[in-house]
């Protein structure tokens, strides 16, 4: 089950650490493990780490690992966009300033299933027109 392990805050970025995703590919019924790595500097919202954590945990994802850091980064602009409106802040106020998520996945069980696993870094950055 996934589990936020480490949580800190260094130049203005905020750094969350979670440890064994467990994910199932939608194209092989193979079980994934991720670990991953969240970094971002926030505008005016701050993501909720233990609610990311809950929404990973709620359910196994059928999702291809390749997927993953895009569900991660959709989940945490979403937070911050619907918590910015119910605070009244402006939408472009609300998205991180910039967001990035590393990953490593592979095998939920070493010598069963997929022989391979990936890194993935993905970047967001939002910037002015």
């Amino acid at each position: 089950m996934v589990k936020l392990f480490k949580e800190e805050s260094a130049g203005g970025w905020i750094h969350l650490k979670f440890r064994d995703l467990i994910s199932i590919c939608e194209f092989r019924p193979d079980e994934d493990r991720t670990d991953f790595e969240v970094s971002y500097k926030p505008s005016q919202i701050k993501i909720d780490a233990k609610q990311l954590e809950t929404y990973l945990a709620s359910a196994k994802m059928k999702i291809a690992m390749e997927m993953i850091p895009l569900e991660i980064l959709k989940y945490c602009i979403r937070y911050c966009l619907l918590k910015g409106r119910s605070m009244g802040i402006r939408l472009r106020d609300a998205a991180p300033e910039e967001v990035e998520i590393n990953s490593a996945s592979g095998s939920a069980t070493p010598g069963k299933g997929k022989e391979w696993g990936m890194k993935i870094s993905l970047k967001f950055k939002r910037e002015p027109p």
